[in-house]
């Protein structure tokens, strides 16, 4: 599983876009590595589609860093937020706290703002 991180030691996030109608454009490519790097991709990325996320986390049990594709990343509103949630792939009905790898639960009237979803359609607005 990969919930326990080192101390101190923080998921990477790598988003991959191309351009929207021009599959032979150069593919988009940043990391980041917190809320606030991550809005600034959301920026980068406006009005292109989103071909993948993944999260690079540190697997204590094998003591080694491994990748795992994200479907949507959230953060609550306000650049000044610095939690970031996401839902994986292969878990489709969860989010999660992408610092402590817990499964959260939406909290009642705080609305989340979706960052990045992953699709063929998805356009990152």
């Amino acid at each position: 599983m990969y919930a326990v991180l080192k101390q101190d030691m923080r998921p990477t996030f790598t988003v991959t876009g191309s351009a929207l109608g021009d599959d032979a454009a150069p593919k988009l490519v940043g990391t980041a590595s917190d809320a606030a790097s991550l809005w600034c991709l959301h920026d980068t990325f406006a009005g292109a589609r989103i071909l993948g996320v993944d999260c690079m986390i540190w697997q204590s049990a094998a003591s080694a860093w491994c990748s795992r594709p994200v479907e949507q990343v959230w953060v609550e509103p306000g650049r000044e937020t610095t939690d970031v949630y996401l839902k994986f792939r292969d878990e489709p009905d969860a989010f999660y706290d992408a610092y402590t790898f817990r499964i959260v639960e939406k909290k009642t009237g705080v609305d989340w703002v979706p960052l990045f979803t992953v699709s063929e359609l998805s356009v990152c607005e």
